[in-house]
């Protein structure tokens, strides 16, 4: 217990002390709320929620930065098609996903121990894994990989740093000629610590 401890307390007088630094490094987590939506009538999507977790880099221009981001995440939803009677058939989509977005941000608020950060920027999710439980759609359909947008805000609190994000995929997750639209939308909360 007294290493755990003894570590904890060198990363943050490690971390503080490289607050100003650049360039900053570190590890991050979270959770997130997600639902997949599609053009087709019948059916109703419901919200999961899953995890992150991953590395995140800031490099750091005056109030402005520039934040790449590497992290495994798991989203998706579920449709529940209404058609095939009363309860209806779920369809549960849980995708896990590399994900590897490239923000652009703005400190909107500039302090040396404390920052309020708004940032936006595209984001590239290959799929590793297509967990599903499905009954209507073929998995061989869903894409590999595809392009989305994230946006949002953040705080950052000596070498604490939480963001609050919102994410909505740009391409269309499923290759089938009979849906015209289907896409992911994400809420992220993450909590990322600066360890230089």
């Amino acid at each position: 217990m007294k290493k755990i401890l003894f570590i904890i307390v060198l990363t943050a007088v490690s971390s503080y002390s490289f607050a100003e630094s650049p360039i900053n490094l570190g590890l991050k987590f979270g959770l997130n709320n997600s639902r997949i939506t599609t053009d087709l009538s019948g059916y109703k999507n419901e919200d999961i929620n899953n995890y992150l977790v991953g590395a995140f880099a800031r490099v750091n221009i005056g109030r402005l930065y520039l934040q790449p981001e590497l992290y495994y995440n798991s989203k998706g939803g579920d449709l529940i098609n209404r058609n095939t009677g009363a309860v209806g058939s779920i369809n549960s989509f849980n995708l896990k996903t590399v994900d590897l977005p490239v923000l652009a941000g703005i400190k909107i608020i500039n302090k040396q121990d404390f920052n309020l950060r708004a940032m936006g920027g595209p984001v590239l999710s290959f799929v590793a894994d297509k967990n599903m439980d499905i009954k209507d759609f073929n998995v061989n359909h869903f894409r590999n990989h595809y392009f989305g947008w994230q946006y949002g805000a953040g705080v950052d609190f000596f070498f604490l740093t939480v963001d609050l994000r919102v994410e909505n995929s740009a391409s269309k997750l499923i290759s089938s000629q009979d849906i015209a639209r289907a896409s992911n939308k994400c809420y992220l909360l993450s909590i990322g610590l600066k360890l230089f």
